[in-house]
């Protein structure tokens, strides 16, 4: 029996590293989270789940926690003001991911190698069908912010166009309130700055479809030149301004590849 002291304690496990387990040879999963990264070296070895060497720093893994709390309050305001859709699975029953219950829209695409992904919002606003994404950065980044971060970007605009997919195939049949929508008419990103949990502010930019076409041609065609290098095994070249907090350096250094 594991003696749990206090709940410090007990947070501060949930952020121990976790232990790398080994790679099975059929591995193949782009991150929409991480698809945006600009070193194709990297990208290669997070799609066939590489074990990394080093962990994610733990006040980075804080962040991430924060992030999560941030999410379920923004989730919670919008669906008691009626916006806010909520998956369920086709028997009724809540999705369970990650050990929790989970009602964010989940995706999938076999022709871009996505197993999964998770939408943080679905919403219907002016009778309109739309997307969102929750994000935080820094008291000090979040004046400068214009734009959605590159980054964000493309993960956001992964998942307009593989839900629109989706819901024109029936995927999201289940859901009655959905069942008016033949797409989404864009997607929304929600900044706040975590730095001010107390008078924080926010900021919203929106993208409709025809304006991130663009975007998603330019995902497919790095996408297809990711797959030339995984389907051959062949690695990728590295972008080296990047080396410094990437998780695989000591492999990429030996310029390590998968058997």
């Amino acid at each position: 029996m594991t003696i749990q002291k206090n709940l410090v304690s007990i947070f501060y496990d949930t952020l121990k590293p976790e232990v790398a387990k080994p790679r099975k040879p059929d591995t193949y999963n782009v991150k929409p989270s991480e698809a945006g990264t600009k070193c194709m070296r990297k990208l290669y070895y997070g799609t066939f789940k590489v074990p990394k060497d080093f962990d994610v720093p733990q006040n980075v893994k804080k962040m991430g926690k924060m992030g999560d709390g941030l999410g379920t309050i923004l989730s919670n305001a919008f669906r008691n003001q009626g916006i806010l859709i909520d998956y369920i699975n086709e028997d009724g029953s809540i999705p369970v991911n990650f050990g929790a219950l989970n009602q964010e829209f989940p995706i999938k695409s076999p022709e871009l190698g996505i197993k999964s992904g998770f939408i943080d919002g679905v919403f219907i606003m002016n009778d309109e069908l739309w997307l969102g994404e929750y994000k935080s950065c820094t008291d000090k980044a979040f004046p400068k912010l214009k734009a959605p971060k590159p980054e964000h970007l493309i993960q956001a605009v992964i998942y307009l166009f593989v839900f629109n997919k989706l819901l024109k195939e029936g995927a999201y049949k289940h859901i009655p309130e959905l069942e008016k929508f033949t797409e989404a008419k864009g997607m929304r990103w929600l900044y706040v700055d975590r730095n001010n949990m107390i008078n924080f502010e926010m900021k919203e930019y929106v993208y409709t479809v025809e304006q991130a076409k663009p975007v998603f041609v330019q995902i497919v065609e790095k996408l297809g030149v990711l797959k030339t290098y995984t389907d051959s095994k062949t690695l990728p070249p590295k972008t080296p301004e990047w080396c410094a907090s990437c998780p695989w350096r000591a492999k990429c250094s030996q310029n390590y590849n998968i058997n």
